[in-house]
Parts: structure tokens; sequence; C-alpha cells
């Protein structure tokens, strides 16, 4: 940076001193030439500085920026497997509530079907206290009460 700025100064006070003498008298023809010739070569040095200066900031931009992306990549990765093993652990939990719930309404269609058929002796059990659970125990207090209804009147009405 130090560069930049010295071929900034350079410059600036060949400028200033040309500018000084023109403004001061009248300046020779060759002593002008020079000296803005002179200018003309320090503004093509302050330039290449200005622009070795900018790629050597954008290079030090994207030596950093690909630094970070390599520090963050561990964190990204856990992240990544984190989630999806948070995916796949819900992914079993609802596999295992849906067999569940599943299971217990193929059990009470089950026992409804036999019940329906004239089975009265049909086993109905569920320790569950959802839904469910609450359906079977319907089923087998509607069960039982058909029972009764049936042992009241063996002949029929």
């Amino acid at each position: 940076m130090d560069w930049l700025r010295t071929a900034f100064v350079r410059y600036r006070s060949i400028g200033e001193a040309l500018a000084r003498a023109a403004i001061g008298g009248p300046v020779s023809m060759a002593v002008g030439a020079d000296e803005f010739d002179r200018m003309r070569r320090l503004e093509g040095v302050y330039e290449q500085a200005h622009n070795e200066f900018e790629q050597e900031r954008y290079r030090s931009f994207r030596e950093t920026l690909n630094a970070r992306r390599e520090d963050n990549q561990g964190p990204q990765l856990i992240g990544l497997a984190l989630g999806s093993l948070a995916f796949a652990l819900l992914g079993l939990i609802a596999l295992r509530v849906t067999r569940t719930i599943t299971r217990l309404l193929e059990d009470a269609v089950s026992a409804a079907d036999s019940i329906a058929d004239g089975d009265w002796d049909t086993e109905i059990s569920s320790e569950s206290r959802d839904e469910t659970g609450r359906l079977i125990c319907a089923i087998r207090k509607m069960r039982q009460a058909l029972r009764d209804v049936i042992a009241a009147f063996p002949e029929g009405p």
C-alpha cells in the first residue's frame, strides 16, 4: 500500500509543480513538455500500482473467502448429518405410530366382522388408551350388550 501512496504523491507533486509554474508565469515549452511527459509517466506508474493493488486486494479477498469456506465445511457436514439423522428418526417414529394405529384398527374391524358373523366369543382386547383403544372398548361393550340381549330372549322375541 505504501508504494501506491508513494506513486500517487509523486504524480500529484509533479502536477502541482507544473500548475504552479504555469500560474507563476510563462514556462518554456521545453520545460513544460518535459514536466508534462514526466507527469504522464508517473500517471502510468500510479495506474499500474493501483491496478496491482486492486489485484492483490481481490486475491487476498478470495483467499480469505476460500479459507472461511473450508473452515465452515466441517460444521456444515455435521449439520447435514444431524438433519438427516433427525429426518430418519422422525420417519421411524411416524412408521411406528402408523403401524400401531393400523394394527389396532385392523383388530377392531376383525372383531366387528366376527360379531357380525355371529361369533360372540371373539376375544377383543386392547391396552391402548387412545381413540383406537376406546373404539375397541366400545366394540367389546357392544358385543356384551348383544350377548345379554340374546341371552334374555333365547328363542327370539
